[in-house]
């Protein structure tokens, strides 16, 4: 997440409020996440950043783009991250919102970015070894960096471990600079 954090946090537990109380709460995790696929979007972007499109038309082009999973209640969510000027923070408050969901869910989202493929036990390993730290139903998704050159980094929340040879490397040339 990034320093939009304090901004997104509270549209994201209000809207998380909401969802629980009308019982909606995979319908807006699904809208979120496609209003933050879109919101990365270089075209929709272009049309966010142009001072002469006003903030009723990106959210007509929003709401156009949700189809099926457009309603008032995403149309007024809209209506309001248009009266603040609020919508770069769309991929923030859709991290935020599925951190809430998983929580509620008793389940943990982890990302774990290796340099190479892992394999099946090894990720099994470490879903086993993270579900007894946290007490939760762990998700892991992978991701290859080979930037890292080898080893792992983990992801858990706020939790990073960082067991990848660059991090290393980059500790160590930290320490011998210090």
């Amino acid at each position: 997440m990034t320093d939009m954090n304090h901004i997104a946090r509270p549209y994201a537990r209000a809207i998380f409020e909401l969802a629980k109380e009308k019982d909606t709460i995979e319908d807006w995790s699904s809208a979120l996440d496609q209003l933050a696929t879109y919101a990365s979007d270089q075209a929709v972007a272009e049309i966010m950043a142009d001072p002469q499109v006003s903030g009723a038309e990106i959210v007509n082009v929003f709401q156009t783009l949700l189809g099926e999973l457009a309603n008032d209640y995403t149309h007024n969510f809209l209506l309001c991250l248009a009266e603040h000027s609020r919508f770069v923070a769309i991929q923030d408050i859709a991290e935020i919102y599925e951190a809430l969901k998983s929580a509620l869910e008793n389940k943990v989202d982890v990302t774990l970015t290796s340099a190479f493929e892992v394999s099946d036990e090894f990720l099994e390993t470490i879903k086993s070894k993270l579900k007894k730290r946290f007490n939760s139903d762990i998700d892991i998704k992978c991701q290859i960096d080979e930037s890292i050159i080898g080893g792992a980094i983990i992801v858990a929340g706020d939790l990073v471990i960082d067991g990848s040879v660059q991090g290393k490397m980059q500790r160590l040339s930290n320490s011998l600079l210090a």
